[in-house]
């Protein structure tokens, strides 16, 4: 599926855009899968009596991560055909599953999203130790645009050049931000169904949804190493434990097939 024309554009630029590679009824199926957790956030948020919960502002963005905990039936996808070629595509023989998350953006100054790194959350704010970067498969649940507040991206050679750069939390935007210069990036307006793959080294953001309908996207992240805590580097640093996905270009998990 990933040809070799793409794997070196990825290397080179830190990002790709695989558009509508998901077919219609795995579409609406991801869709309802994060319909679902997108209320079961909201009500535990209520049920607590807090509007926010880390980077989760209720009613305006939700970042569920690891629902996969509370529906088994995601990891038909998250270790299905479809993730299987993208992942070893990018990464090689040795794949494992580093986390999963829906996010969801309402119509709301802060549902934008500052400029950072995912390694940047990884090592300021989680307490990872450096490790090299893994791969983040940002899908498109709706059809992205400036108006609903898609995500921009800052090519290696507009930006740190393939690096990691130090990330500090900023209190206004409730998110930890690595660069707060003028650059805009490239705009993905991509259609519902697409991919768009980047390192976990590439600087993106996302904008403010100005339209009235939840903007809906899952994020989906792999890594070629399961890399540990700074002061724990035994124990696995991923969120989603960090499970083995593939090894010696073998998959060691093939779950039931979603609908194609």
């Amino acid at each position: 599926m990933i040809t070799e024309d793409q794997r070196d554009c990825f290397q080179q630029q830190g990002y790709i855009v695989l558009e509508k590679i998901l077919s219609e009824p795995l579409l609406k199926w991801l869709q309802s899968r994060c319909d679902e957790a997108v209320d079961w956030k909201a009500s535990r948020m209520r049920y607590l009596g807090i509007e926010e919960e880390g980077i989760n502002l209720l009613g305006k963005r939700y970042f569920v991560s690891g629902y996969r905990k509370q529906n088994s039936e995601l990891d038909r996808f998250l270790f299905g055909d479809v993730m299987a070629d993208v992942s070893r595509g990018f990464l090689g023989e040795t794949v494992y599953l580093h986390n999963e998350q829906f996010v969801v953006k309402g119509q709301d100054q802060r549902s934008r999203f500052a400029w950072h790194q995912d390694s940047g959350y990884s090592v300021y704010r989680g307490g990872a130790e450096l490790h090299d970067p893994y791969l983040t498969c940002w899908i498109a649940l709706d059809d992205m645009s400036v108006q609903n507040g898609t995500i921009s991206v800052l090519s290696f050679d507009e930006f740190g050049e393939g690096q990691l750069v130090k990330h500090w939390w900023d209190e206004d935007e409730a998110a930890m931000v690595g660069y707060s210069g003028e650059k805009s990036g490239s705009l993905m307006a991509v259609p519902a169904g697409s991919i768009v793959c980047f390192s976990s080294f590439t600087m993106h953001r996302s904008g403010m949804n100005q339209t009235e309908r939840l903007r809906r996207s899952y994020i989906v992240q792999y890594a070629s190493t399961a890399f540990g805590f700074q002061n724990d580097p035994q124990r696995r640093y991923a969120p989603s434990g960090g499970v083995d996905f593939i090894k010696a270009s073998q998959r060691m998990i093939q779950p039931e097939p979603l609908p194609n």
